[in-house]
Parts: structure tokens; C-alpha cells; sequence
């Protein structure tokens, strides 16, 4: 995780998602996220692994990039990218919008 940073919001909020410029929105969304290696997570082509039981061996800590990352790091990733979604949405609730949950459960309600 150590190229993370502060979610991303867009300074103008006439850029945020207002459930009318959802092209736009998605062309942001996904430059900001591509750019990152994240993308994966909104698309849901990077899937969560399953949760360790147990006792489990720790891993190596993957590259911010990776497509293959432990739970712990899929987790603490997938929030970064619903939270960079999430704060450039004019207003999640009264858009109706699932405000829990993935990057792509929150992406597939918009």
C-alpha cells in the first residue's frame, strides 16, 4: 500500500456525478482509477480473495498494481477506489446510490 495516497476527489464539483453527466463522470472516474492500476477493482476484474482462517502464513506485500493481492491489501484497495468514487458523487444518498459495500457494488448502482 505504499502508493496510496488520499482518495482522489476532483477540486470541481461540477465534474462530480449529479445522476446527469455520467459519461463525463465515468471518463474521470476511470482516468483517475486507470492511472492508479486500480481500475480492476470498479470493474470488478480484480476479485477479492478469500479471508485467511486460522493461522495463516503472511505474505509478501504486493505492488499497489497487482492483480493478485492478499486480502488484507484487496480490502484496504477496494475502499480507496469506492471512497475516490464515492467523494466525487454530488449526493450518494439522494442519488439513491449503495453507500456500502465494493467499489463495484457501488459503481454497478449509478
Amino acid at each position: 500500500l505504499s502508493n496510496a495516497s488520499n482518495p482522489i476527489i476532483h477540486p470541481d464539483i461540477r465534474k462530480h456525478f449529479d445522476g446527469s453527466n455520467l459519461t463525463a463522470f465515468e471518463t474521470m472516474i476511470t482516468h483517475i482509477l486507470t492511472g492508479r492500476h486500480v481500475d480492476g477493482y470498479r470493474t470488478g476484474k480484480i476479485i477479492c480473495p478469500d479471508q485467511p482462517t486460522g493461522l495463516s502464513i503472511v505474505t509478501a506485500v504486493t505492488d499497489w498494481s497487482s492483480p493478485t493481492p492478499s486480502y488484507a491489501e484487496w480490502i484496504a484497495r477496494d475502499e480507496w477506489v469506492r471512497s475516490t468514487i464515492a467523494l466525487n458523487i454530488v449526493d450518494i444518498i439522494e442519488l439513491g446510490l449503495k453507500d456500502t459495500g465494493s467499489a463495484k457494488e457501488l459503481w454497478d448502482s449509478i
